[in-house]
């Protein structure tokens, strides 16, 4: 939760700096980056949309491994990139990880004895959006001390995988109990 929570953190507070670099046509363009940044975002929702669904007919363990498995190798690709390409794999990325977080609330749905799932999605919230906040700062620290975001890329990718590994370590399907 920790790891995935930072990963998204990061691409959202960075992705609109990288987009001003990297994203010429509309670099110094507030309207012209927030648009990239928005249909990022859109192709964002549509992931949760599609994945949610998804997460209610296949296996959430294998879903959510899968997620980030193709997520790792287009953020790779995506720190090599300018201009439309990068916005299109960052559509991509945002899509695939945007989309995993519907499959891990059913994750902790799954795994979570009823009586605690108040408490765990609690913790959720506390590792995704307070202690992962560090990764806001983390990535103006990377910036600055490099001048890009090519390690910010490296380390995104590191969390990914770390997200699919942990994921890949999760014990096979649990039967629902009724609350």
């Amino acid at each position: 939760l920790f790891f995935s929570g930072m990963f998204h953190q990061i691409i959202q507070f960075s992705l609109p700096k990288d987009f001003d670099l990297r994203v010429l046509f509309t670099s110094g363009s507030l309207f012209g980056t927030g648009s990239m940044v928005a249909l990022v975002y859109a192709a964002g929702a549509v992931g949760q949309l599609l994945c949610g669904r998804m997460a209610d007919r296949f296996s959430e363990r294998q879903l959510y491994l899968t997620l980030f498995l193709i997520t790792v190798p287009l953020v790779a690709l995506a720190s090599q990139l300018t201009e439309i390409p990068l916005v299109l794999i960052m559509m991509l990325v945002v899509f695939f990880s945007a989309g995993a977080l519907p499959v891990e609330n059913t994750l902790l749905v799954r795994y979570v004895p009823s009586h605690r799932h108040g408490l765990f999605f609690g913790m959720k919230f506390l590792l995704g959006f307070g202690f992962a906040a560090s990764g806001i700062y983390l990535s103006g620290w990377i910036f600055d001390l490099t001048g890009s975001f090519v390690w910010l890329y490296g380390l995104l990718v590191l969390l990914a995988s770390s997200v699919a590994a942990i994921a890949f370590l999760l014990p096979g399907q649990r039967v629902l109990q009724p609350a």
